[in-house]
């Protein structure tokens, strides 16, 4: 059992909104239950991020994900406060 979740479900999900569907929420609760897999594509982290350009976004939401070091020059993304500064 494999599901893709898009950006409005994971964010709902965690913050228990009551703007989730029931139904999602249970789906989730199922999969989970099951030991099912529920995949977050990288595109859908770097959506809930605060940065405004869609690339460092995702080379952001990456080195979130695998818990990583970032070696970048990029102000934006040094600044954001999103990842640890070298």
């Amino acid at each position: 059992m494999i599901y893709v979740l898009d950006t409005h479900v994971l964010i709902g999900y965690f913050i228990g909104s009551k703007r989730l569907k029931r139904k999602l929420r249970e789906k989730i609760e199922e999969v989970r239950n099951a030991g099912g897999r529920l995949l977050v594509p990288t595109i859908v982290l770097a959506e809930a991020l605060a940065i405004p350009e869609i690339h460092d976004r995702i080379i952001v939401a990456t080195a979130k994900f695998y818990k990583a070091w970032i070696l970048t020059k990029d102000k934006i993304i040094r600044e954001s406060g999103e990842v640890e500064k070298l």
